[in-house]
Parts: C-alpha cells; sequence; structure tokens
C-alpha cells in the first residue's frame, strides 16, 4: 500500500508535484484516498487579515462610474465588509491531484472528493474518475498545491492495488445511481424545438463530478423546471460528468472549467481533458487556442474580476500576458447580480475596453451553482438566437454574438439605415460615412412594475437613455455614423443594478 507523501509550505504555493506510481502487470483495481492537514487556517487574527485584504482589492475601483455606483452602493460596499468575516472564514489550505495512465489519460481527480476513497477498474470507476484497463507501467500522480496558507501542510496519498473488485465504495455508487436515473422512461423534459427562436441557457454549471453537490440529471430535471432551454456543464477540469445520451432528455453541452493558478476559463461544446500544467502566469495562451479552436470549442474567460486568494483560490484572471484575441467569449454577468455587483461592474468595463481595441468577444453570464437553492432571481439568463433548439444551432448563434442577457426584460434591437438595410446583435454593416441610422428597440418587461432605466451605450459612452414604468417599451432612436463604432443596450433597475443587456451591433465606416 504506497503512501505518497510531502510537506508543504507557503513558498510552494501555486505549484505542481509529481509522483510516479508504478502499477504492476494483473492489476484489477486501484483505490485512492488524499488526506493533508491543517484543512484550514486555525490563526483568527492572520485570517482576518488575509480576508480584509482580499475585500479591499475586490471593492477597489480605479475611477468612479456613476451609471452603476447608485444609491444603495454605499450600502452594498459596507454590507460587504462587515459580513466578509462570516462569509468566508475559515481561510483553507486547498490540494488537488490527477492521476494520469501512461497512455496519457486523467484516470482520476481529486477535486472536491479529495478526501474520499476512489475506485477504478475495468468496469466501474467513482464520481470523477475512468474505468477501463489499468496498463501496466509508470503512473504520475500530480498534487495540485492551489493554496498553501498555513506554515506547514502535511500531505499524504494512499494507493491501494488491489487484485479483486471492492464492493460498497461510497463515490462508486453515488456515479451507479446517476447513470440508472438516466434508463428512467418518464418523459421528463420538454421535446425539441427545430423552428428558429431565442433559447435562453446557462454557460457555467456545476455537477458532483467535481465540486458540486448534485449529480447531473438532478440539475438537469431542476433547471428545466426554471425555463432553461439548454445549459453549458462546466465542471472543474473534468468533462467526465456529461454524455451523449443526455441529448435524449434535454439539451446539455459539454464543457469544462479549466481552474488553473491565474484564471479559470471554459471551453465550451469541449470533451476530454486539456493539459494546462504547462501554463505560466507569463502564458499567452496562443498555442492552447490552436487546440481549442481545431476541435470546434470556444473560449471564455470565467469571472475574470471574481474575489482571488485566499478566498477563491485562482478564480481572478491573473495572465498579464493573455492574447485577448483568442478569447471567444466573456463572461460578464457571473452568480447573481446584486451579489457580485463589484466584480460584474469591473468586467463590464473590461469588455468594453476590449470592444473598442477591434476585439468582437462575445458576452454571456453564468450562475456557476454548485448548490441548487436558492436560485437567485438575479442570475442572467443568456438567450442566443439559433435556428434550432440543438446543440449544433446554439452553438452557431453564440459563435455569431447573436446573444442577449436577462433576468427578466426580453429584449429586440436593431439597427436600420436610410435604406431600410436591418442589422441586428452581433451583426457588422459597412456604410458611407455620413449615413443616418436608426436604433429601434423593443422591450418586453411584464414581470417587473419598477422603474426600468434604459441606456444605448455607443462606443463605451452612455449615447441616450430612457426611465420606463411600460411593460411594453418601444423606443426609436437616430443617430449619424462618422466613423467605426459599436452600439450595445443595457437595463438597470432602481439600484442600478444591471437586469439586462446585449451585444453589440457593428458599423464599419468607409
Amino acid at each position: 500500500m504506497p503512501v505518497y507523501t510531502k510537506t508543504f509550505t507557503p513558498s510552494e504555493n501555486k505549484t505542481l508535484t509529481e509522483f510516479i506510481v508504478p502499477i504492476i502487470k494483473g492489476t484489477k483495481e486501484i483505490l485512492i484516498k488524499g488526506d493533508y492537514h491543517p484543512k484550514i487556517v486555525n490563526d483568527i487574527q492572520v485570517t482576518n487579515n488575509l480576508i480584509g485584504q482580499a475585500v479591499n482589492e475586490y471593492l477597489r475601483f480605479d475611477g468612479k462610474d456613476s451609471v452603476f455606483f447608485g444609491p444603495n452602493w454605499d450600502y452594498y460596499q459596507n454590507n460587504y465588509i462587515k459580513n466578509a468575516i462570516k462569509w468566508f472564514s475559515p481561510i483553507r489550505n486547498l490540494f488537488n491531484y490527477t492521476l494520469i495512465d501512461p497512455n496519457g489519460l486523467v484516470r482520476a481527480r481529486g477535486n472536491n472528493n479529495f478526501f474520499e476513497t476512489m475506485q477504478i477498474n475495468k468496469e466501474k470507476a467513482s464520481i470523477g474518475s475512468v474505468s477501463g484497463a489499468l496498463p501496466a507501467g509508470e503512473w504520475r500522480l500530480i498534487v495540485e498545491a492551489h493554496a498553501v496558507i498555513s506554515e506547514l501542510v502535511k500531505l499524504s496519498i494512499e494507493v491501494n492495488l488491489n487484485q479483486k473488485f471492492t464492493p460498497g465504495i461510497k463515490a462508486t455508487e453515488k456515479y451507479r445511481a446517476e447513470l440508472r436515473d438516466f434508463h428512467k422512461k418518464e418523459p421528463l423534459f420538454k421535446e425539441e424545438r427545430e423552428s428558429p427562436g431565442w433559447f435562453g441557457g446557462d454557460f457555467h454549471i456545476h455537477s458532483h463530478h467535481s465540486d458540486g453537490d448534485h449529480s447531473v440529471y438532478e440539475l438537469m430535471t431542476y433547471l428545466h423546471g426554471k425555463g432553461l432551454d439548454f445549459f453549458v456543464l462546466t465542471d472543474h477540469n473534468t468533462t467526465l460528468g456529461w454524455k451523449e445520451k443526455y441529448f435524449s432528455k434535454t439539451l446539455v453541452i459539454p464543457g469544462i472549467e479549466i481552474s488553473t493558478f491565474f484564471g479559470h476559463f471554459v471551453l465550451i461544446n469541449w470533451i476530454g481533458d486539456i493539459n494546462w500544467f504547462s501554463l505560466e502566469r507569463k502564458s499567452t495562451f496562443e498555442d492552447i487556442a490552436v487546440e481549442i479552436k481545431r476541435k470546434g470549442a470556444l473560449l471564455s474567460v470565467a469571472h475574470p474580476e471574481c474575489i482571488s486568494d485566499p478566498i477563491c483560490t485562482g478564480c481572478r484572471w491573473n495572465y498579464p500576458n493573455f492574447c485577448w484575441g483568442t478569447a471567444d467569449i466573456m463572461e460578464v454577468w457571473a452568480g447573481s447580480w446584486s451579489e457580485r455587483r463589484a466584480e460584474n461592474i469591473k468586467t463590464l468595463k473590461r469588455w468594453e475596453n476590449l470592444l473598442n481595441q477591434g476585439l468582437k468577444v462575445i458576452a454571456v453570464s453564468g450562475s456557476d451553482i454548485h448548490q441548487l437553492e436558492p436560485y437567485k432571481k438575479d442570475y442572467g439568463r443568456t438567450y442566443v438566437w439559433a435556428k434550432s433548439k440543438t446543440r449544433e444551432g446554439i452553438m452557431e448563434g453564440l459563435k455569431k454574438g447573436k446573444v442577449y442577457i436577462t433576468c427578466g426584460p426580453k429584449i429586440n434591437f436593431q439597427l436600420m439605415t436610410d435604406k431600410d438595410v436591418f442589422v441586428s446583435l452581433g451583426e457588422e454593416l459597412e456604410v458611407d460615412c455620413n449615413t443616418s441610422i436608426e436604433l429601434l428597440i423593443n422591450i418586453e418587461n411584464k414581470k417587473n412594475k419598477k422603474k426600468l432605466h434604459i441606456e444605448l451605450i455607443k462606443n463605451g459612452l452612455v449615447y441616450n437613455s430612457y426611465d420606463s414604468f411600460l411593460e411594453h417599451i418601444e423606443l426609436d432612436w437616430s443617430d449619424k455614423v462618422t466613423k467605426n463604432c459599436w452600439y450595445y443596450l443595457r437595463l438597470l433597475d432602481e439600484k442600478k443594478c444591471i437586469v439586462g443587456l446585449t451585444n453589440p451591433i457593428f458599423i464599419i465606416c468607409h
């Protein structure tokens, strides 16, 4: 029974340690279980100081934009500081492991299941693991030190090599129970729509295959009940939760959240592993982007302004050399807008700056849920215009930027030239200089009787605005184009929280 051990110090934070696990011929089963001590930081003063530093950075802005810092901004900020210790204590040390076979296949991930016994054999495997033959040779056990806060952290990973199958492993039974759910014959989900239209989805969802609390089947049932047409399954560093047969139930698009030491990014329409171990803080991502695009996936930068170490380790985007031209998508609306307002404001501003640089990065939202309840009212829902409610249809509409985000109002935004040429979200129109255009806005706001503040943004600045209490709003604003520009809509409630925004329409001026 080999046990792989190491004592870590804070100087080894954000490092990889590799052990070689020799597997002999004839091995029928691998059982693996990790442990480390201490799991949390026991020094209260250290904890409070670390949380204070992270919160101050999270709430810091280089400048104030009156559009977003509404009447309750001071309350929001003070409440965040006041409750930070309660929300984020205790600070934890954090380790994951990855077990890779001699063929380069990831066979087990110790994420949320780090402290559980994980099982692999030819026919069965635990949550986050891959069944199949166990080839003899040198297997790689890579320990990921995501957060080493305590002065000394003693880690051990026990690996049992057995000649027979061990029944009753909890993590394996959990996976088998999930697979049995999909053989149920009752028609739980709506039939596919082959006609074109707007389809609402969530681009950031976690299951128990990484650090979520629920099976994929439970997620499918719950989110369908919330009215979603689709969602992207984005477990941390694994796509093992996704199965092709899920399409017979509802539309689950395969994805993965690559959780590195210096930021998280989501691959949409991706199946399989990706080697993020070679990424360094100075990486540009150009090489990895080639592989992503070759496989027909899209790269989305997840919650780039998230609260970071040591509260959410590695969650904030911290790749200073990242080539933003490789990013297809940015998660501009992470989780609940009212709760994650500080980061979403900064992310929205970052997105606008990229658009001003000529980069057509598509804006989406993701609830980033790990537990089903409570499902917040101000989670953004991303609507994609697609020819059909299929994986192919959603991906085609997404790539074209035919996308808007809302937690209530339905938005229709078009642009018309003086020659009656229409363009909509994500589209680009070439016009002659000094061309007059009309910006046509149609909003349905039946679920909310409160005031809605509507802003037309041109090249990152407010071009026009309007307040309304009406359920149905129609606006027709004009402009004269003298240079390249882009327009998008954003909707705010009385507290200056975003409740809807569109992707841009682009104008090329000759």
